[in-house]
């Protein structure tokens, strides 16, 4: 009995143990409850908090905008005016309010230095990119042209040396005697020189690699052709106007013929391989994404005679065609 009653008590004991332990364990959790019910009361308060704050800066923002826009516009108009008169002298005198010196001779005479220097900077810009043309026109021509082109495409990009893209077809319209209607050609020509010489660099495929394709892979496969390359049709023969300028080059016979040209950049000069009018037709597709054999299929549209085993090693030399396009 006496046994009996210790085992009850030692029961009673635990039994009582395990409530108080549940009891803490269910004060603990509603402890964690409310810490973390109070943790994002405090947390919605502060977005809150910040939503309103950034409300606020934006009303004061947009309060302030006009104002600011009042405040900076004289130096904006100032801006404007000052880089109209770049371009133009007749421009100078809105600027005799706006900036030093009163004197408005004197002012004439310093926006004039700042005229001089923007116009020779462009003037170089042209140059270098066009060297046969300023060549074959003359420094008066060429800076004549250069002025109009200027005035009539001011450049909208830091980099200067993508301020002539447009000379081409503005040539086209500028030069009126027939005399000079090769002018544009050679400037397409010359353009496609100048962007190959900054175009990215790809490595050809090896003549063992070629070897491996397989004349049925490579039939209708797609061909990657060099970032650096471009073929043009030409209405006259700028290509031998453009090696006539050339060391050891020769005035061509006659350039009054079409043309076909491939702007090339084999290692680290550009340069220019002549074609027929068949291969351009198949070199064109090519680049636009047709199959070999889509693009022969073009050529010998234009030639039954094209040769296509001495164009592809012309192709091949010149690192015109890199490898295959994976579909």
């Amino acid at each position: 009995m006496i046994r009996r009653g210790t085992a009850e008590a030692a029961e009673a004991a635990e039994a009582a143990e395990a409530a108080e332990a549940a009891e803490a364990q269910e004060a603990e959790a509603a402890e964690a409850q409310e810490a973390q019910e109070a943790q994002e009361a405090q947390e919605a308060q502060e977005a809150q908090e910040a939503q309103e704050a950034q409300e606020a800066q934006e009303a004061q923002e947009a309060q302030e905008a006009p104002e600011a826009q009042e405040a900076l516009a004289p130096f904006a108009n100032a801006q404007h005016a000052f880089a109209t008169a770049l371009d133009d002298a007749s421009a100078d005198p809105s600027l005799e309010h706006l900036l030093f010196p009163a004197d408005a001779a004197l002012l004439h005479t310093r926006l004039g230095l700042y005229r001089g220097n923007v116009r020779a900077a462009r003037r170089r810009a042209l140059a270098g990119a066009y060297p046969v043309l300023a060549a074959l026109t003359g420094e008066t021509y060429f800076d004549a042209l250069a002025l109009a082109y200027a005035r009539a495409h001011a450049p909208h990009d830091a980099d200067l040396n993508r301020f002539g893209a447009a000379l081409a077809d503005f040539i086209a319209r500028y030069e009126t005697d027939a005399r000079y209607a090769c002018f544009a050609d050679v400037a397409r020509l010359e353009w496609a020189l100048h962007v190959a010489a900054f175009a990215a660099d790809a490595a050809p495929l090896s003549a063992a690699q070629w070897q491996s394709i397989g004349a049925p892979r490579l039939a209708q496969a797609r061909l990657a052709v060099h970032p650096a390359c471009a073929a043009l049709a030409l209405r006259f023969d700028a290509p031998a106007i453009w090696r006539a300028h050339q060391p050891g080059g020769a005035w061509p016979a006659r350039i009054d013929a079409p043309a076909w040209a491939l702007v090339v950049r084999p290692q680290w000069r550009a340069t220019v391989i002549a074609q027929t009018q068949a291969a351009h037709a198949a070199f064109v597709a090519l680049h636009e994404g047709a199959s070999l054999d889509a693009a022969l299929a073009q050529a010998f549209n234009v030639d039954p005679a094209f040769d296509f085993g001495a164009t592809w090693r012309a192709w091949i030399d010149a690192g015109a065609i890199v490898g295959l396009i994976d579909d």
